[in-house]
């Protein structure tokens, strides 16, 4: 059972993985264009403590963004560094490389065929 888990799981693992992809373009993307606003509400407004208000939430509507884009970055590194000990993995039978690729690059053949191996099972 646990050598074929991440076969068993690279449907879900993908669809995860295909999730990260798309939040971690779209949201700073979302981040910014509402920071825009922001510094167009800034650059109309004459009261000091809009000015403040306003460029106090860009500052952490840009950390916020800075924070979502690297998450999966941090994630990828971490598992990857999960991954160089061979011997844990090798001893669990997990296919790592599957679960990783799921996660990580949905669109990876590795994973691709993984998903189809699946679905055929199931």
């Amino acid at each position: 059972m646990a050598s074929t888990l991440c076969r068993d799981l690279s449907p879900l693992l993908q669809l995860i993985g295909q999730c990260l992809n798309i939040f971690k373009i779209s949201l700073p993307l979302i981040l910014i264009i509402i920071g825009i606003f922001d510094i167009g509400k800034v650059a109309i407004s004459n009261k000091s403590e809009d000015i403040k208000k306003n460029m106090k939430n860009l500052f952490y509507r840009i950390a916020v963004a800075i924070v979502v884009f690297f998450i999966p970055t941090l994630c990828m590194v971490v598992f990857g560094f999960v991954g160089k000990f061979d011997e844990v993995v090798a001893d669990s039978g997990i296919d790592y490389e599957t679960c990783y690729d799921c996660l990580f690059r949905p669109s990876k053949e590795n994973c691709c065929n993984a998903v189809k191996t699946a679905e055929e099972h199931s």
